[in-house]
C-alpha cells in the first residue's frame, strides 16, 4: 500500500471515530438543568415555574425514560392542564412513582393521572408520546408532575394535546457549535460514503466507471437515508423530508463530490507501492 493511502486510511478511521464520539461528547458537555429539561416541553406546559426541580424517572421493566418535576404551581396552571390532559382521580394503570416520592405525597390530596397522550408540535408532524402522567400534591405544598416520554409521530387513535404556548425560551446554540454541527453533518453525508470508496486499492478514479461510482455514491447515500427515515416518520414529515433531500441535498452532494475530485486524485491515482 502506498504511503498516501496508508495515511489516508488512518485519517479516515480517526474521522469515523470522531463522528461516532461527537453526539456523546455533545451530550456530556451540555448543561442540563431543570429549566432546560422543562423547556423541551414548553409548548405544552408553558414557561418554567419558580423553584423548579427535576429528576430522571427510568422505567423498571423497559427502556422508557421519563422525568419528575416538582415546583410551586398556581391553581390556574393546574386547572388548565387538568383539562388539557384529561387528568382525573382514577385508576389509569400508571406506573408507581419511586418510593421516596410516594412517601412525600400529600395523604389527603388526590393523585391525578391521565391516559397516554401525544403532545403534537406546532407543525402537527410529530411530538412527545407521554405515558404514566401523574399530577399530585406534596406534603410541603409543591406540585409533582411526572411522566414517561419518547419522540413519536404515529398518530393512530391516540389522544392529541395541542401546544398551548408559542415560542421556546431555550438558549440559542452558540455560533461555534452551530458551525461544528454543520461540519459534522457534511463529513457524515459526503466524506463518509466517498471516503469508503477510497479504501479499495483498485479504486483510483482513472476510468469512467469509477467516476460514475463516485458521483452515484454521493447522490444515493442521502436517498438511502431518506428511505430509512420515511419508514419511521409520519406522512407529513416524509413529504417534507423528500422535498428537502431530493431538491436541495442531493445537488449539494454532487457539487461537493466534484469539488473533492482534485484532492482525491492526488491520493487515489498514486500507485500502491510499499511504504519506505
Amino acid at each position: 500500500m502506498s504511503r498516501a493511502r496508508l495515511t489516508y486510511t488512518i485519517c479516515y478511521v480517526l474521522m469515523l471515530l470522531a463522528l461516532v464520539a461527537f453526539p456523546f461528547i455533545l451530550k456530556a458537555t451540555r448543561d442540563v438543568t431543570p429549566q432546560t429539561q422543562w423547556n423541551e416541553f414548553h409548548p405544552w406546559f408553558g414557561p418554567a415555574p419558580q423553584q423548579l426541580q427535576a429528576e430522571e424517572w427510568n422505567h423498571e421493566t423497559d427502556s422508557r425514560t421519563g422525568v419528575i418535576f416538582t415546583f410551586y404551581a398556581t391553581e390556574e396552571w393546574k386547572a388548565k392542564h387538568i383539562r388539557a390532559f384529561g387528568l382525573a382521580d382514577k385508576n389509569r394503570n400508571t406506573s408507581p412513582l419511586p418510593l421516596h416520592w410516594e412517601k412525600q405525597l400529600h395523604p389527603f390530596q388526590p393523585r391525578l393521572t391521565a391516559h397516554p397522550k401525544l403532545m403534537i408540535t406546532h407543525d402537527a408532524a410529530s411530538g412527545f408520546y407521554v405515558q404514566d402522567m401523574t399530577l399530585a400534591q406534596l406534603v410541603d405544598g409543591r406540585t409533582l408532575l411526572a411522566f414517561h416520554h419518547r419522540w413519536d409521530n404515529e398518530f393512530g387513535r391516540r389522544d392529541l394535546v395541542l401546544p398551548a404556548y408559542e415560542g421556546d425560551p431555550g438558549a440559542d446554540m452558540p455560533l461555534w457549535l452551530s458551525g461544528l454541527c454543520i461540519v459534522v453533518g457534511i463529513a457524515f453525508l459526503l466524506l463518509v460514503p466517498l471516503g469508503f470508496l477510497l479504501l479499495f486499492p483498485r479504486f483510483d478514479l482513472t476510468s469512467k466507471r469509477h467516476m460514475v461510482y463516485w458521483f452515484l455514491t454521493a447522490a444515493l447515500f442521502p436517498i438511502l437515508l431518506l428511505i430509512s427515515t420515511c419508514t419511521c416518520t409520519g406522512e407529513v414529515a416524509a413529504v417534507a423530508a423528500a422535498i428537502f433531500w431530493s431538491i436541495i441535498l442531493v445537488p449539494l452532494q454532487l457539487a461537493g463530490a466534484g469539488m473533492l475530485l482534485p484532492i482525491v486524485m492526488m491520493i487515489a491515482c498514486r500507485k500502491d507501492t510499499p511504504a519506505e
